[in-house]
């Protein structure tokens, strides 16, 4: 829980809980939660989780919710092989997931999808877990709406076809999130972003982003605390993700929108120039003079070129950018 990793001393607790046997006194709860411990800490003990793939398959009777979502976590947080770990757990979880808690449903989803081997994704899991949470959509925050449809996406990218329910769940959270009742983050809008690209839903990534993120938001928003002043800044990814497919697509209007979007969010004044430039490049390469050149106009009105700046300015015959 203080995130204090000393590696010897976990090496020594789990060679005494496998060599003393002291883990066939365990209870569900207990093994759970030390598992927990060393998925938290990073400290992938094989011999252990290897002893405790045991353990669950002689006692799974026993898990409750709690021990079945963070027996899943750990496993899936630590990356080692686990195909029977999640088999057993599967068995005892389907058909009571309708028992758990959000903050469970939406974790063990995610210990699936990040589980080896990858097969891992085609539990029933999936299915079950998407019919619980059409009807409680209301009732899911920002970060659990941006995990689920993370795991969503990434579940279809591994199975290579969407999990059946999903797309009225994924449209039913857009609702959501278009209609401002979940706001999202910086990260969270990243992740959501890359998600609906992945699953072919890149005009919904697209209206998301024109409608809800294109304001510049700070990294910091909607969260307090610890997360707050650890936030990560999710803009360039999510920004990344947009640029990438318009570039595919060769639609140039979306990509300078994009560039005078990132231009707006920088304080930096010579960054604030590069990504108007690359907005100008993009116009050139489009073969749109006109564009550019207007594009050009606003720079030198606001006092934001350089000389690559005038180097493109150049390859459409301005020589003196600012008699331009």
């Amino acid at each position: 829980t203080l995130d204090v990793c000393h590696e010897e001393l976990f090496a020594v607790f789990a060679n005494y809980t496998i060599e003393s046997g002291l883990w066939r006194n365990f209870s569900p709860q207990m093994a759970s939660n030390m598992l927990w411990a060393y998925g938290k800490v990073g400290i992938a003990h094989m011999r252990l989780f290897d002893t405790f793939a045991e353990y669950i398959a002689l006692n799974i009777g026993s898990f409750d919710n709690q021990n079945i979502a963070n027996s899943a976590w750990a496993y899936a947080t630590t990356q080692l092989p686990s195909q029977s770990v999640f088999d057993t757990l599967t068995r005892r979880a389907c058909g009571r997931l309708n028992t758990f808690r959000l903050d469970e449903l939406c974790g063990i989803m995610w210990a699936y999808v990040r589980a080896k081997p990858e097969t891992v994704a085609f539990s029933q899991i999936f299915e079950e877990s998407v019919q619980l949470l059409v009807p409680r959509v209301a009732t899911l925050d920002a970060q659990s709406v941006a995990n689920v449809i993370w795991v969503l996406a990434t579940c279809q990218q591994l199975r290579r076809e969407a999990v059946p329910g999903s797309r009225e769940l994924v449209d039913n959270l857009m609702i959501a999130l278009l209609d401002l009742r979940v706001r999202l983050d910086s990260e969270g809008a990243a992740q959501v972003v890359w998600s609906l690209w992945r699953m072919g839903r890149f005009h919904d990534a697209w209206v998301l982003f024109v409608r809800t993120l294109s304001d510049g938001r700070h990294p910091e928003h909607g969260k307090t605390g610890y997360t707050k002043k650890h936030a990560v800044d999710g803009r360039q990814r999510y920004y990344q993700t947009l640029l990438m497919e318009t570039e595919k697509r060769g639609d140039v209007q979306k990509q300078v929108f994009l560039w005078k979007q990132m231009a707006a969010d920088f304080f930096s004044r010579n960054l604030r120039t590069a990504c108007l430039n690359c907005a100008v490049m993009a116009y050139l390469n489009a073969g749109d003079q006109s564009g550019a050149m207007e594009m050009l106009r606003q720079m030198v009105r606001t006092k934001l070129f350089n000389k690559v700046t005038g180097s493109l300015a150049a390859r459409l015959g301005i020589k003196d950018l600012e008699a331009e």
